[in-house]
């Protein structure tokens, strides 16, 4: 889960779904205001740019 906060203050919570390399990823926008949800699909390179951050996250944690 992940919450974006804009520069007026807004907040929203974003899903991200990392599949495997060969399967689409995607984010799920969720709008609990007004019960809405929505997927977007992610584009390959960035998709693989947070399975790297993912890794560096495990790597630290596991240096704990």
């Amino acid at each position: 889960m992940i919450e974006i906060e804009y520069d007026d203050g807004k907040k929203e919570k974003l899903q991200l779904w990392l599949n495997e390399e060969s399967q689409t990823s995607f984010v799920k926008k969720i709008d609990t205001l007004n019960k809405f949800e929505s997927l977007f699909t992610i584009p390959d390179e960035l998709a693989n740019h947070f399975r790297q951050l993912v890794e560096q996250i495990e790597e630290i944690d596991n240096s704990k």
